[in-house]
């Protein structure tokens, strides 16, 4: 049987059936696909093996003592020979086969009194670049399989068992480990340096052995092996729960916190190359002085085995408050109920903006921190232009009431500004206001929408509140 990773098929030759070769769903067992021939289905065949980079298929058996190289699902013809190959090493009959993509290796197994397996290379003329005896000799050689570590899994077909041995070749190349260069040439004599890299993140704590292949064209050693071994300490993990990376703020300091663990023991903490002390449980905390403008937060952590890992944080300062322009109503407007006006300023964009209609001598205090902007919201109709429609409400009557605007920009930062027209409202039909302010709703109240309880305005106008 042979696994085919294109199409996540299983194939399995019909010995003694119609010889074809049918493709099994792993999950159930159901026919999926089947391949057949015109020369290599006469006779039974013993071992197949299936080639990925090509979607073709090696088959053969120790009737014909030949390895037909066929077409697979993808190609014009499947089943169609391109290629006949007589293999039979010292008269021995051909059982199992399977083939190493990395190495371009087919290992063959045969069936005979040593039962030794050989591994060829087609696309160099069928060479012979290795030999393994099997375990359990004596015409037990029968079907054949790699796994990923390129170890071979073979049959005692008396003895019924399954046998595991190194194949000294990687079945399929480790995501976890590159080499540079891939390919060359070179003069005899001559030497190149390969350089190995590994990617230890998904590997488990431990060691870790894989053999580095190297295919050539030379004539005495075709494949060369280097052993490799990677030892993986314990996972040294670093995590910050603040600041988030990219944080605005104009605040003059910030906070470091996070935690860090390591089996092995934490060495040493650091954040911005001042040692911070890390308490029992991993955790530590720092206050660290911000500049304005961008601020690199670099936490370093080195276990007592001596592996470092380092997290950096970006945050801005910004104590810079919005300036406002253009501010609308620009003079006086008088309006009767049921009218509207539009009110608008322009500034930076991505502000929180809001307005208050306020009456002359309402009182009152307001804070600004990460409190909601009192009042009604503004929308930013385009970059840096925000916008509200203010409607005179039926049943009041007031006269000389201020516009107030409220910005808060991504840093925190809050400004209050007062437009330079006021709002009369009046009863239609009465052109002017007179006597005392009516508003609607509870006596005395700040019935206007956008109204509220605030602060004088002239001595915060233009001014940052923090």
């Amino acid at each position: 049987m042979a696994y085919d990773r294109l199409h996540g098929l299983l194939w399995q030759l019909a010995v003694g059936g119609d010889n074809c070769l049918y493709g099994l769903d792993p999950a159930d067992g159901s026919v999926e696909a089947r391949i057949c021939g015109e020369d290599w289905t006469l006779f039974s065949q013993r071992g197949v093996a299936y080639r990925d980079d090509s979607d073709t298929f090696y088959v053969g058996g120790w009737n014909e003592n030949l390895i037909y190289h066929i077409k697979g699902l993808t190609w014009d013809r499947p089943g169609e020979v391109l290629e006949v190959v007589e293999f039979s090493p010292g008269g021995r009959g051909l059982a199992g086969m399977a083939w190493n993509d990395t190495a371009k290796v087919l290992w063959v197994a045969t069936n005979s009194p040593d039962d030794n397996l050989y591994a060829v290379k087609p696309d160099e003329g069928w060479i012979v670049v290795a030999e393994v005896g099997h375990p359990d000799p004596w015409y037990n050689g029968a079907g054949l399989e790699l796994d990923q570590r390129g170890n071979l899994w073979m049959v005692s077909l008396i003895g019924s068992r399954a046998y595991l041995v190194d194949g000294g070749i990687p079945a399929v190349p480790l995501e976890w480990l590159q080499r540079e260069p891939r390919l060359g040439t070179l003069a005899p004599g001559q030497a190149v340096t390969v350089e190995v890299t590994v990617d230890a993140s998904a590997l488990e704590p431990g060691t870790h052995e894989v053999d580095l292949v190297i295919n050539t064209d030379g004539g005495r050693r075709s494949t060369l092996t280097v052993p490799v071994t990677v030892h993986v300490l314990p996972y040294f993990q670093l995590t910050l729960s603040e600041p988030e990376d990219g944080l605005v703020t104009n605040r003059d300091a910030v906070q470091v916190s996070g935690t860090v663990s390591d089996p092995a023991g934490v060495a040493a903490l650091t954040v911005n190359g001042r040692p911070v002390p890390v308490d029992g449980d991993g955790r530590f905390t720092a206050r660290i002085p911000l500049d304005e403008g961008e601020n690199v937060i670099t936490v370093t952590a080195r276990s007592i085995s001596g592996v470092e890992t380092t997290v950096q944080r970006t945050v801005t300062a910004d104590w810079t408050a919005p300036v406002l322009a253009d501010l609308e109503p620009a003079g006086d407007v008088t309006l009767e109920w049921g009218g509207s006006l539009v009110l608008r300023f322009r500034s930076e964009p991505g502000l929180e903006a809001s307005y208050q209609v306020v009456l002359e001598g309402q009182a009152g205090s307001w804070e600004a921190g990460d409190l909601a902007l009192p009042g009604m919201p503004m929308e930013e109709v385009e970059p840096g232009v925000y916008r509200a429609e203010f409607t005179a409400p039926g049943g009041a009557r007031f006269s000389g009431a201020a516009v107030r605007f409220y910005a808060r920009d991504e840093a925190g930062n809050v400004v209050l500004v007062t437009a330079p027209g006021r709002i009369t409202v009046v009863e239609p039909g009465a052109g002017g206001g007179s006597g005392d302010p009516v508003l609607p709703g509870v006596p005395g109240g700040p019935g206007v929408p956008g109204g509220g309880r605030v602060p004088p305005a002239p001595p915060m106008d233009g001014r940052s509140l923090r």
